[in-house]
């Protein structure tokens, strides 16, 4: 949930930087077994069934205030291949948060006769009672999102190299450098449309949409493409030109996909964009009709990355409707839908793709990133909503 430092650390060795893991804090500490296997319980209808080395935990863990008297072991789960607790650190220490927990792993282990986890753990630091409400939700329903998940094996599945008629072609790096054109790269602007200019860099993705997309300008000709009246370019091929994106981590060079695959298949997927200057009252008429359409079936294309984007997820999902969302994060083997997501994804609500490697942590989104993935929406959907200029 935050920045931490140095980026290229393991995950979960990384701490956040210039922070003083001593002071007054709520912290949420993730330690994985090794091998990932479930060694500490196993996964009933009712909650998690311990076994010998996952009372161990409980003992261990119920005995961190007896040496550290200013630290409060409070809310915590034993799952079949990790831990999560939550430490109070209910005033400033002459200790830290990674010398209790190491006390916590070599105690386990020493008790158990033998190595228990991975190296490092995962912290999270709570800054205010909102989140740590999100923290304690998290820790107390992990067991029951396991017993979701493996009932529910087809809609948690993580599908690699997933391949759709509908979903846009993926292309790697080197085949995005090749399609640059006399030297002009391109580039998205705020509106979604493509704008042409010089680069030396390497672009590093691209797609290519199913349908056609009107494009801005460029003062020279371009094979394949037909110049309107208006003075912009539409692409007779289908073909898009490689964005020129080189702060966003690469794709995959292939879609993945977690959820409900079927949703690919509903007669309408409409893509929402909100900027966050939308009139409000412009924003509510869009809203409506959007609503209205999912009551009919209609299916939201949409990144969620502005609150109005947000704001029509939540409410197409809480109403029974149906949601393809785009990912900026790829999805690792044991990656699994958070909060509302979880939910209504063992319904078959909610599909989640991504075009991008899977990077550990919370990578800050770059505005070139947040463009290609609007674009992408655009090209899986049948229509559009909210964009500005381009609405059809």
């Amino acid at each position: 949930m935050q920045s931490h430092q140095p980026k290229e650390q393991n995950h979960m060795h990384r701490r956040m930087y210039g922070w003083d893991y001593s002071c007054k804090c709520n912290y949420m500490v993730t330690l994985v077994a090794s091998p990932r296997l479930p060694r500490f319980g196993v996964c009933r209808e009712y909650g998690i069934e311990r076994t010998g080395e996952g009372k161990i935990l409980y003992d261990v863990w119920q005995e961190i205030p007896v040496h550290f008297p200013e630290v409060r072991a409070s809310y915590y789960t034993i799952m079949p291949d990790h831990f999560h607790g939550i430490l109070y650190f209910q005033t400033q220490t002459s200790y830290t948060l990674m010398q209790v927990v190491g006390w916590f792993r070599l105690e386990t282990e020493r008790r158990a006769g033998g190595r228990l986890w991975e190296e490092g753990f995962q912290d999270s630091i709570c800054i205010n009672a909102h989140q740590l409400a999100r923290m304690i939700a998290y820790v107390l329903d992990n067991p029951k999102r396991l017993w979701i998940k493996k009932n529910n094996p087809e809609l948690f599945r993580r599908r690699l190299g997933f391949v759709h008629p509908r979903l846009p072609k993926l292309g790697t790096r080197q085949e995005a450098h090749d399609k640059k054109e006399g030297g002009i790269c391109w580039a998205m602007d705020e509106d979604g449309l493509l704008l042409p200019r010089r680069s030396n860099r390497r672009v590093s993705l691209f797609f290519e949409p199913r349908r056609d997309d009107f494009l801005s300008c460029a003062s020279c000709p371009i094979p394949g493409w037909r110049l309107l009246p208006d003075g912009r370019y539409q692409a007779l091929s289908g073909t898009l030109p490689a964005d020129t994106v080189t702060d966003t981590v690469g794709t995959a060079g292939h879609w993945m996909a977690l959820g409900n695959p079927f949703l690919l298949e509903r007669p309408l997927l409409i893509a929402v964009r909100f900027s966050r200057q939308t009139p409000a009252e412009a924003a509510a008429q869009v809203s409506a009709r959007i609503l209205d359409k999912v009551a009919r079936g209609a299916v939201v294309v949409t990144p969620a990355f502005s609150p109005l984007e947000k704001e029509i997820k939540r409410r197409a999902l809480e109403s029974g409707g149906t949601v393809i969302q785009l990912m900026s994060n790829g999805f690792s083997p044991y990656t699994k839908p958070s909060g509302m997501d979880f939910e209504v994804c063992a319904k078959g609500l909610l599909l989640q793709l991504s075009a991008f490697t899977a990077e550990p942590g919370h990578e800050k989104l770059s505005k070139a990133k947040c463009e290609w993935m609007n674009a992408a929406a655009a090209a899986l959907a049948d229509a559009r909503m909210g964009w500005p200029k381009i609405e059809r």
